[in-house]
């Protein structure tokens, strides 16, 4: 938590909604709002439908909201 919440850098989180946790989903939101009340100018979290290799097998559904966030 205390890194997240020194993080300085824009971040996007994409979090796939049939991907797994790694942690408590408690934990995880916590991390999300950590990261939202850090130094970060642009913390955007985006739920998106899939599993966690959508990005390899899906890319047009998650290309267009990394091109949004480079180019905000």
């Amino acid at each position: 938590m205390y890194l997240a919440k020194k993080i300085a850098a824009d971040v996007l989180v994409i979090k796939y909604l049939d991907g797994p946790y790694f942690e408590s989903v408690e934990d995880y939101m916590e991390h999300v709002e950590a990261l939202k009340a850090s130094k970060a100018k642009i913390v955007n979290y985006v739920e998106v439908a899939g599993k966690h290799h959508t990005h390899l097998t899906n890319p047009e559904i998650i290309a267009p909201l990394i091109s949004d966030f480079f180019n905000s």
